[in-house]
């Protein structure tokens, strides 16, 4: 009986080493990911700002295009009047 609880409990310990083991070295794999991702997603929203910069330049040059193209179709209207 004796042999068979200590067995049993031999049993146990490297069961629970072996989990243990595992458990940690998941929990460290997946702490590296999680701060990986995180300065991903730092990079990530610094390309964001930086995109939405140049889109706001963007969108004025393209109103300043529009504008010059209403004037050269008012100018060829009027040119073409006289």
């Amino acid at each position: 009986m004796l042999a068979k609880g200590k067995a049993e409990k031999h049993d146990e310990q490297v069961q629970f080493a072996a989990y243990k083991q595992f458990c940690d070295s998941t929990s460290a794999e997946k702490n590296a990911a999680i701060k990986e991702e995180e300065e991903q997603m730092t990079v990530l929203s610094a390309d964001i700002e930086k995109d939405g910069a140049f889109a706001k330049k963007m969108a004025k040059e393209i109103t300043g295009h529009e504008e010059d193209v209403a004037d050269w179709e008012g100018d060829q209207k009027s040119a073409t009047k006289v």
